[in-house]
């Protein structure tokens, strides 16, 4: 009896605990299971589950910019080096010619055999040599002696030549089976190249001797000087091919290293006036001459006296 007691509580007690657990829905559709954290929202019936957040499309991606152009390459600006400029060439007419030899080495206390080396032979006896010119380049703070040699005489000659040499002999001077033309370096430089001009026939480059008409000789001088020095203006230039006309005036381009230097101008020994240079640019200074100096009739000697350490880069020389 006390078993069967027993057993009637237990089935009573389980039918509770199936009615609490056990969620009334809505009419017709049963019970649900009770809310847990799992199954928010019960089981069968109105209750159900509820459903999740649908998924949202993806973001589109923001278009990308357009590729950038390479940049251009970079050219770093060309510098190129200095060179002084070389002295206007003759203008060679009919049966003149320019030969050319190349040195291009330092030359010290020698003499070089310009017309072996030019090639210029018996096919040229009866030529004339006009002048003889060389790019060059100082390298040595010492002075510098250069002649021209024709047979063993000197018959032109240049000191400090700077960055340039012009010779132009002061004697005729004719080649024949044994002429044997030199250059003669006293001293050091650096010599490129050397031109030797030569004319059939002819006394030289003569200008057209018509004196009224105005006409420039310019000279590249380049020269650099220290303290009291001098440059003989006849070395760069054959002056008897402007015999007969007046010298007007003289104008220097120099420039000055350190302080204020002096150019003089000497003519035959007289001095015609004077230029001062203070800047270590480029300058222009102008001598003019009281009275006209006729070449050959009183001008026989054209020289630069210098006070300072100095280049004397150009002298145009003004004649009539």
């Amino acid at each position: 009896m006390k078993n069967a007691i027993n057993l009637f509580l237990l089935v009573i007690s389980m039918s509770w605990v199936a009615q609490a657990y056990l969620v009334p829905g809505p009419p017709g559709g049963g019970g649900q299971p009770a809310p847990y954290p799992g199954n928010p929202g019960g089981g069968h019936g109105g209750g159900g589950l509820v459903p999740g957040p649908r998924p949202q499309p993806p973001r589109p991606m923001p278009p990308r910019p357009p590729p950038r152009p390479p940049a251009p390459p970079y050219n770093p600006p060309y510098n190129p080096p200095y060179n002084p400029p070389a002295p206007p060439p003759h203008n060679p007419g009919y049966g003149a010619e320019v030969k050319s030899v190349w040195i291009g080495r330092d030359v010290y206390n020698q003499s070089i055999r310009i017309q072996a080396l030019a090639g210029i032979g018996r096919q040229y006896n009866g030529w004339e040599v006009v002048s003889a010119r060389a790019n060059t380049r100082p390298n040595s703070p010492a002075r510098t002696d250069v002649a021209l040699i024709a047979d063993g005489r000197v018959v032109a000659s240049q000191i400090n030549p700077g960055y340039q040499i012009n010779l132009y002999p002061q004697v005729r001077t004719v080649l024949s089976d044994y002429s044997d033309l030199q250059l003669n370096i006293g001293g050091s430089t650096y010599i490129n190249d050397v031109l030797i001009e030569i004319r059939y026939g002819g006394g030289g480059y003569n200008p057209p001797h018509n004196p009224g008409y105005g006409q420039n000789i310019d000279l590249n001088v380049y020269r650099s000087v220290y303290g009291n020095d001098r440059i003989d203006l006849t070395q760069y230039f054959n002056l008897a091919s402007y015999r007969g006309y007046s010298i007007q005036s003289v104008i220097i381009t120099a420039t000055s290293r350190y302080n204020t230097g002096f150019v003089s101008l000497l003519i035959n020994g007289n001095n015609m006036g004077q230029v001062a240079f203070s800047s270590n640019y480029s300058q222009q200074g102008s001598i003019y001459l009281n009275r006209p100096a006729i070449i050959g009739q009183g001008a026989d000697s054209l020289v630069l006296y210098t006070q300072g350490d100095m280049t004397i880069e150009r002298v145009t020389i003004v004649v009539r």
